[in-house]
C-alpha cells in the first residue's frame, strides 16, 4: 500500500554532513642503489617501497613478495628474454631483509623459485611473511629490500628487483579487512 508524502513525519531531515572514507594505501617504488657496482659477499640496499596511508585508517603490512631476476646480459640495462633475465637469481643472491632504516622488520629470508626463469612469470622470490609490521593513518613509511650476495658466482652479473603492489603486498585496516 503507498502512503501519501503528506503522511510522512517530518517532511524534511535535516542534520550534520558527514564524510565517510575508506582505509586506503599509495604504494610507490622509491629509491634504487646509489652505487650500480658491489663486490662480491656485498650486502646491497636493492629496493626501496614506499607507503602512504591515507587518514581514515591505520594500517598493518602482514606480507611483501620481492621478486628478483638475474641477467648475464653486458650492460645489464635492458635484461635478456623480455626483462626475466636468463640466469637463476639464486646463484647470485644468497638471501634477501626487509629493513625500515637501519631497523631490521624480517629477514634473512632464501629465495623460491616461481616459474620459469627466461620467460614471462619467471623470476625469485624473497617472501616476507607475518610482518605484523603497523602503520598509523596519514603516514608515510619506506621499506627497503636488502639483497646477500654471495661470493661463489664468476664474472659480471646483473639483479633487478620488482614488487607489484596488485600481487605481492598483503595489508589489512584495524578491523582485520585485507585491502584490495
Amino acid at each position: 500500500e503507498y502512503v501519501a508524502t503528506s503522511k510522512v513525519v517530518p517532511g524534511s531531515i535535516t542534520g550534520k554532513t558527514m564524510t565517510v572514507n575508506s582505509s586506503n594505501v599509495d604504494i610507490t617504488k622509491s629509491s634504487t642503489p646509489a652505487n650500480a657496482t658491489f663486490v662480491k659477499g656485498a650486502e646491497v640496499n636493492a629496493l626501496g617501497v614506499s607507503f602512504n596511508t591515507t587518514i581514515a585508517d591505520s594500517l598493518k603490512l602482514n606480507k611483501l613478495t620481492a621478486r628478483i631476476y638475474a641477467d648475464s646480459t653486458a650492460g645489464g640495462a635492458t635484461f635478456a628474454n623480455g626483462g626475466y633475465g636468463d640466469t637463476a637469481a639464486n646463484t647470485i643472491v644468497e638471501s634477501a631483509s626487509l629493513y625500515d632504516g637501519d631497523t631490521l622488520v624480517k629477514g634473512p629470508v632464501g629465495l623460491t623459485l616461481v616459474g620459469t626463469i627466461g620467460t614471462s612469470g619467471g623470476y625469485y622470490k624473497a617472501e616476507f611473511s607475518n610482518l605484523a609490521y603497523n602503520m598509523t593513518a596519514g603516514s608515510s613509511k619506506k621499506l627497503t629490500v636488502q639483497l646477500k650476495l654471495r661470493n661463489s658466482f664468476t664474472g659480471t652479473k646483473y639483479v633487478a628487483v620488482d614488487v607489484k603492489p596488485s600481487e605481492d603486498v598483503e595489508m589489512e585496516n584495524t578491523a582485520g579487512n585485507l585491502l584490495t
